[in-house]
């Protein structure tokens, strides 16, 4: 049986108080027909309990406290760890038939990453799935589909994981329990935006902890969560409560200009759109209503349309040079710029990527 549960040591096997009872007896020298007469008890219960066949109730723990001068509450205990011992026995036995559950999850990158502990056996990878997704039985867990989000956007070329998907989100919000955050107000976070934005000038170990601290301020929990396979995910946005919001970003990509569009697109569903809703981003073709609007807020938060549209109407041809000044003119890392002009192919994908930084970060470790 698993030993997992934080600062508390679980035995492989306890035993009936029924063995401690009989240790009991034979050093005070008495029998079980002894203890009968003295505490009005038959003799056959006490020999079922003795036994293990019944319970140890709080009546007759005060009933061998007082012939025997041991408290009632540690015959309690007894009783009450022995059937702790046989409710986790049964539960164990349950999920032996059950483990097929864990198939479609991607058991070694959970491990990998420190989302669940390394186990050493299958019945125990399958408790701490359960505790990771705050479930009892594999019975309550509820795969996401369509009806759960806000456009996941589709390829056929790629074959999403939604159990995978399940993983990345529960994750996230386990990330965000832990970070603590002002009410939620559209008007701070419309005033800490332009912070938020001044934050791309800076490498990610820097920048990481101070988007969690303005976000949470605003009443926005900020998750850093690995991609996982078959997710394909750059970013979601949800709501935890009506005054806290959740923003998770991968590092799909690993590039500076992927990941700060998608964080102010997610940023753009939470402040533009309503509060029932989560929305899953993905590269996966075209999205819906809310995408774009997601997406035009991402853009123009970024690079501001007049200045975008004077910079790009002023030449044909787009040198690093030029990028690099017009980056530091309107204070944003010069990638996002290369980012923009090849997504609206005004420059090759081939060209300037050296101006696009690779961004690195530790995820954080939640016990």
């Amino acid at each position: 049986m698993t030993k997992r549960i934080e600062n508390e040591y679980l035995p492989d096997e306890v035993f009936p108080p029924g063995e401690t009872l009989t240790e009991v007896l034979e050093n005070a020298g008495m029998t079980q027909a002894d203890l009968a007469e003295r505490s009005g008890l038959s003799q056959k219960h006490i020999n079922e309990i003795i036994k293990g066949k019944a319970e140890l109730s709080e009546e007759t723990a005060l009933k061998l406290e007082r012939v025997l001068g041991i408290s009632a509450g540690f015959w309690n205990r007894l009783e009450s760890a022995y059937q702790e011992y046989l409710v986790r026995k049964r539960d164990v036995e349950r999920l032996s038939q059950q483990l097929e559950w864990l198939s479609p999850f991607p058991l070694k990158e959970m491990q990998k990453w420190g989302f669940v502990p390394k186990c050493d056996s299958q019945i125990e990878l399958a408790q701490v799935t359960l505790t990771f997704f705050g479930i009892a039985s594999p019975e309550q867990y509820q795969r996401p589909t369509e009806s759960s989000y806000v456009r996941f956007r589709r390829q056929t070329l790629y074959q999403t994981n939604v159990d995978a998907v399940a993983v990345w989100l529960r994750r996230s919000e386990r990330i965000a329990e832990k970070i603590r955050c002002e009410p939620y107000s559209a008007e701070k976070l419309k005033d800490t935006l332009p912070a938020l934005r001044a934050l791309t000038m800076l490498p990610a170990d820097e920048f990481q902890p101070k988007l969690i601290a303005l976000s949470a301020q605003c009443g926005i929990a900020v998750a850093f969560v690995p991609e996982l396979p078959g997710t394909c995910l750059y970013g979601a946005a949800r709501w935890l409560t009506p005054t806290k919001a959740l923003v998770a970003v991968s590092l799909r990509g690993k590039k500076d200009d992927l990941f700060w569009h998608t964080f102010f697109h997610e940023i753009g569903h939470i402040y533009l759109h309503g509060k029932r809703e989560l929305f899953l981003d993905d590269d996966k073709g075209e999205g819906s209503a809310e995408e774009d609007e997601a997406d035009r807020f991402a853009q123009n938060l970024l690079i501001p349309a007049p200045q975008y549209r004077l910079f790009t109407t002023a030449r044909k041809e787009f040198y690093a040079e030029d990028i690099e000044r017009f980056a530091a003119k309107i204070g944003i890392a010069p990638g996002i710029v290369v980012g923009r002009l090849q997504h609206d192919r005004l420059m090759s994908w081939k060209f300037n990527n050296s101006l696009k930084k690779t961004l690195k970060w530790k995820e954080p470790t939640i016990k």
